[in-house]
């Protein structure tokens, strides 16, 4: 997993593999071998595929002094921003955050609030990008700390 660059932040993945133990052949070869092409990812996962990704353009934005940046003129600052509050803001209500401890669903309400600021920031005319990268600092701070609690 090191090799593939796999964070070290992934306890439990890598408690997996070195828990691993090796199957008889005949255990592997009663499995059926009609697996899927893909398997998109779904729910939950899909909607952390999607804060990654967003995270990504929200880096290249402020990378542009939280402009749009010249070589990607699809990402909008405020858009990025607004997609990240909304995607917080319902995962915070849904079954698999309901199924955890209620901070959980808390933390992903808060950083909601604290991305809703950042895009309210920017739609102001916010001109200190600094202000606008300490408040960036402080949602990605707020998904490590979750990440630390509940996915590593």
């Amino acid at each position: 997993m090191k090799v593939s660059g796999t964070s070290p932040n992934y306890q439990g993945l890598y408690a997996c593999a070195a828990n691993a133990i090796v199957l008889d052949a005949s255990v592997i070869d009663g499995v059926s071998p009609d697996f899927p092409a893909t398997s998109p990812p779904q729910g939950f996962v899909k909607a952390m595929i999607e804060m990654d990704e967003i995270s990504e353009h929200l880096k290249a934005t402020e990378k542009s002094g939280w402009k749009t940046p010249a070589d990607h003129p699809d990402l909008v600052p405020a858009a990025e921003a607004g997609r990240m509050a909304d995607v917080l803001r319902v995962l915070a209500e849904v079954d698999r955050a309901k199924g955890k401890p209620a901070e959980f669903a808390a933390m992903l309400r808060d950083n909601s609030v604290k991305t809703q600021t950042l895009e309210d920031l920017v739609l102001a005319g916010e001109k200190d990008s600094s202000k606008l990268t300490a408040q960036f600092r402080l949602i990605s701070a707020s998904c490590k700390d979750c990440h630390v609690k509940y996915r590593d």
